[in-house]
This record gives C-alpha cells, structure tokens and sequence, in this order.
C-alpha cells in the first residue's frame, strides 16, 4: 500500500473527520443550553469515538473485519465462523455510529427549532364557563 493511496489516507480522513465533529459541537455547546445541545453533543461525542477509535482500528486489522458471503447465508453457519470478540466489536461499531448519527441529528433539528417541545409558545386557554361540563347530565 502507497502512502498517498486512498486505502493509507482513509483511517486519517476517520480520525480528522471524528474530532472535527466534536470541536463543532463543543463549540456551538459554549454558546447554546438546553437539551437539544446536550443530544448533540452526546451524538457528536459518540461519533468521534466511532470515527476516530473504531473504524482507524478495523482499517488496521486490529479489530476482525465480519465479511459474510452468500454461501454462509445459504448455508446457516456464519455466527460460528467469527470470534465472540469480532461479533462483539461489530454489535459495538453498529450500535455506537448508528446512535451517535441519530443523536446527533435529534439534537441539531432541536437546536435549530424544527422540533420544539410540545409546550413551547403555546397560548393557555383559561376559560370559565358556567355551562355543563361533560361529566354532569344534562336533564
């Protein structure tokens, strides 16, 4: 492998693309409260873990690659042809990008106010009314 292929550059774009997603969030965090930041910065953390620990180590075989072929889906016997650990990493990997994404997303649409919270700026209707109300009879 060439140092200025794309196979070398890859774990580098991971660990540069993991902390720069948790630089934005730490700095938007120092200027914004509330729970939509909060699920952001929890997704942003959580995806540079992910891209900066996890996917460099797959990239470096540290971690065993899960790759199941048509045959082993045929044939039923894939799970016992991975390690408990290689299946325990991917469960992992799975588990901390695709909520890491989500959290991430949840957090900036509530920062950004395309989710409000059912509450917010909502006019209170207070009204008396001497009518029935529906628990009584009418006759």
């Amino acid at each position: 492998m060439t140092l200025g292929s794309i196979a070398a550059l890859r774990p580098v774009f991971y660990m540069v693309m993991g902390v720069s997603l948790m630089i934005f969030a730490c700095r938007m965090a120092q200027r914004s409260n509330g729970w939509g930041m909060r699920i952001m910065l929890f997704g942003a953390l959580a995806l540079g873990l992910g891209y900066a620990v996890l996917l460099p180590m797959y990239e470096a075989g540290l971690i065993e690659r899960i790759t199941i072929t048509a045959e082993d889906m045929r044939t039923g016997d894939w799970v016992e042809k991975f390690s408990g650990a290689a299946l325990g990493w991917h469960a992992v990997k799975l588990v901390l990008m695709n909520l890491g994404w989500l959290a991430f997303g949840l957090g900036a649409s509530i920062h950004v106010g395309v989710l409000r919270p059912l509450n917010s700026n909502r006019p209170e209707f207070h009204t008396e009314s001497s009518t029935s109300t529906t628990h009584e009879s009418i006759a």
